[in-house]
């Protein structure tokens, strides 16, 4: 597309020429009062011939610049649908330790911010090389209508495109600051919308709104000295062609050859070549400044995509036993002095634990909070690999089981239920090709369903985020674990289900468990042991193992 935009900026540098000529030559006229006019090999051409050419020219150029404006938009919205289109795909399919290094706030910074920089790149390219063509096309005219013309041109032009240069590699400094304080802003800003309620609650409300100000202040005062250097750099371009133009109007006087439509031309024309230099320089300062957030995010995808999370290649039916032998898990932790701050230290977390559940039994495992419930959940579920030891799924290394027959047959609730903005039908088929029959069944099995038919859109209610509906704590856990089911798992696993709910929404939770299919198999964490009393077995976590069963 570049030399496509290349051609049009050539055509419409060509076709304005020819406009400034004719107007030129018709100046030209009214000063020596000829009615017939010679243009280079056109001999006695009369006025009216000239304004019916420079009106066709005209809209010639117009259409030139609807093809030019065309081409440069299209440059713009490509690398920005491609590049959002990569950045989800690689966090998507990243191992979640990759994904949990990036934070809410970094990735709408990156998914929108960083893209449309990348989209500016792109805009600011096509429209250097553009206005870079149109500036050479109407310095060969100048050259056919006077020679020296064109020297003075090109090398002044140069000349000031070097001495930008300093602009440029500043430009390229504030852009990478900016590129910092955005995402700091970001980061601050979604911390802010998830702590609102609690800074009302504590009455720092003000603080807040000051820390946010200093942080506003911050972007504020970067991108001011980044737009300055752009208008500084694109301003100076612009008053320093002025004073050649002028000089070239000097030189043109002083040859004193009479011929006033050669001069009225070349001076048109060299204010045009400064006007497409001026556009030039701009879209090149413009590309300094937005490189730094484009190498932000590359670097992000690019490490998105090294840290793909891999999925082995045996195919498991419904599980008939999991088996966790000797597994360990170390957490990485800053080193204690006299080591450093800067050296990391490992904690054991897990340390040579061993757990079978077999088919449609249902294990609960109570523990304090930093016993290692979640991260014995997160191998379960192959969001890590254990640092020692196995874990078989029917016998098999979960780490060679595919990824497709494990999410086929276990299925999890995290503590804290995420609904996505949508109805309770996709809220619960999430995704994949489960009809409305499937949807009400598992919503039954949850314990949910008679509220949601109470709703006036019953399963066509909108929910989530931007849903027109707000759900409880307990209603929410509730058509999460409808979710779950959904799919007819062979193996449930549940992180404190019952943590963000009152003691009516626990017995509702536990009484679904209670009712669940034996055909799953559950594994189920809770710091309470009386929300697992519908549990077979009830085991306790302490020291990195389960020492003992509760009841």
């Amino acid at each position: 597309m570049l030399v496509a935009v290349a051609a049009a900026g050539a055509a419409i540098g060509l076709t304005e020429a020819g406009i400034l000529r004719i107007i030129g030559a018709l100046v030209g006229s009214l000063e020596t009062g000829d009615t017939t006019i010679t243009i280079g090999p056109f001999d006695q051409l009369g006025v009216g011939a000239l304004v019916t050419a420079g009106l066709v020219g005209t809209l010639v150029l117009v259409a030139f610049r609807v093809g030019e404006t065309a081409l440069i938009a299209r440059i713009g919205v490509l690398p920005l649908t491609e590049a959002r289109t990569q950045l989800a795909a690689a966090f998507l399919h990243a191992d979640h330790t990759a994904q949990q290094r990036i934070t809410a706030g970094e990735y709408q910074e990156m998914i929108t911010a960083h893209t449309m920089r990348l989209s500016s790149i792109a805009t600011a390219t096509a429209t250097l090389v553009s206005a870079a063509l149109i500036a050479v096309a109407l310095a060969v005219v100048a050259a056919i209508v006077a020679l020296p013309t064109l020297v003075v041109l090109m090398v002044v032009m140069g000349l000031l495109f070097v001495l930008t240069l300093p602009l440029q590699k500043l430009a390229q400094r504030l852009g990478r600051s900016q590129a910092s304080a955005n995402t700091a802003l970001a980061n601050h800003t979604a911390e802010m919308v998830q702590a609102a309620t609690d800074a009302r609650i504590f009455g720092v409300t003000d603080e807040f709104a000051l820390d946010n100000d200093r942080q506003v202040e911050k972007t504020s005062d970067l991108v001011f000295r980044t737009k300055a250097v752009e208008f500084f750099g694109s301003s100076l371009f612009q008053a320093l062609m002025l004073g050649v133009i002028v000089a070239i109007g000097g030189w043109l006087a002083a040859r004193n050859t009479g011929d006033f439509g050669t001069a009225g031309t070349v001076a048109l024309i060299a204010l045009r070549a400064q006007m497409a230099g001026r556009r030039a320089l701009t879209a090149n300062l413009s590309i300094a400044t937005s490189a730094p957030f484009a190498d932000e995010l590359s670097t992000a995808i690019e490490a998105l995509r090294s840290a793909t999370a891999t999925s082995g290649t045996r195919t498991i039916g419904p599980i008939e036993q999991v088996e966790l032998s000797a597994v360990g898990f170390d957490h990485a932790t800053i080193a204690p002095e006299p080591a450093g701050p800067d050296q990391t230290a490992t904690l054991p977390v897990l340390r040579g634990l061993d757990l079978t559940v077999t088919a449609g039994e249902h294990v609960g495992i109570v523990g304090a909070s930093g016993s290692g419930k979640s991260t014995l959940l997160a191998i379960l579920l192959g969001l890590q690999a254990p640092h020692s030891g196995t874990v078989r799924m029917n016998g098999v290394d979960r780490a060679d089981c595919s990824a497709a027959s494990l999410s086929s047959q276990v299925a999890s609730v995290a503590q804290r239920p995420v609904l996505i903005s949508g109805t309770v039908q996709s809220n619960i088929a999430f995704h994949r090709a489960i009809g409305r029959t499937e949807v009400v069944v598992a919503a039954q099995a949850a314990g949910v369903h008679d509220e949601i038919v109470s709703w006036p859109d019953g399963y066509d209610t909108v929910i989530g985020e931007r849903g027109a509906r707000q759900v409880s704590g307990g209603q929410a856990q509730r058509i999460c674990i409808a979710r779950a089911l959904a799919g007819k798992p062979s193996l449930l696993i549940m992180d404190e289900p019952t943590s963000a709910i009152d003691d009516a929404g626990t017995r509702l939770i536990a009484d679904t468990m209670a009712a669940l299919d034996r055909s799953c198999a559950a594994i189920i964490v809770s710091h309470r042991a009386d929300a697992l009393t519908s549990c077979d077995r009830i085991l306790k976590m302490d020291g990195g193992k389960l020492v003992y069963p509760v009841s």
